[in-house]
């Protein structure tokens, strides 16, 4: 019988500057001790406690095969890499339904405007680079282009994200869509979502 949890953490901390999870265990501790000691303190908790861990930034906490094992070991369920509240989320709506309809996308152009701490973060182009990687990844892994290869192979994905401090914690993120349909007859579609950044984990996983 499986052993009942003493706690969930969720992680929900401004992202870090990008790694490869191929990078060697000295070179992390040398460049990125703050996530080394996090991944160290998760691996206790799973160990000790039998905590589960929900990652909500696109980092590589536990993105570690020995990490996947200690889990499965221990049942402690580890998820997550990136709560997905803001755009990213639009994206994970908008995309599904593109490919149920067999609509054909060719340039998805994105552009946030973000005035906390977290775009201040973001500004720092090392530490968008894992924010980037997250939002351009998302398409990729929905509409499958390798399935679908004359109506996703040849899209232009392009993300921005732009640190406006009078915004403050009001997030805004814009989405310019190209889409195709029958005969190849272009359209457009245009999203505009203006929501709160840290209300977002908040509000949709409580």
């Amino acid at each position: 019988m499986p052993s009942p949890l003493s706690s969930v953490v969720r992680w929900a901390r401004s992202r870090n500057r990008t790694k490869s999870s191929t990078i060697g265990a000295a070179r992390i501790v040398k460049k990125g001790k703050n996530k080394m000691e996090l991944a160290e303190q998760v691996r206790d908790d799973i160990r000790e406690f039998k905590t589960s861990f929900a990652n909500g930034a696109p980092n590589l906490t536990v993105d570690i095969p020995a990490m996947l094992e200690l889990s499965r070991l221990n049942e402690a369920p580890i998820c997550g890499k990136d709560f997905k509240t803001g755009q990213t989320l639009m994206k994970t709506i908008l995309a599904p339904g593109f490919k149920a309809r067999l609509l054909g996308v060719s340039p998805w152009y994105s552009t946030n405007i973000l005035g906390n701490r977290d775009g201040e973060v973001l500004d720092d182009p090392g530490s968008f680079k894992t924010k980037e990687e997250s939002k351009l990844g998302v398409l990729d892994h929905i509409l499958q282009a390798e399935l679908y290869p004359d109506l996703y192979k040849d899209i232009f994905h392009k993300v921005r994200i732009n640190y406006y401090p009078p915004r403050g914690d009001n997030k805004e993120g814009s989405d310019n869509i190209d889409i195709f349909g029958w005969l190849g007859y272009p359209m457009q579609i245009k999203v505009d979502f203006l929501c709160r950044d840290s209300l977002g984990p908040s509000i949709f996983f409580t």
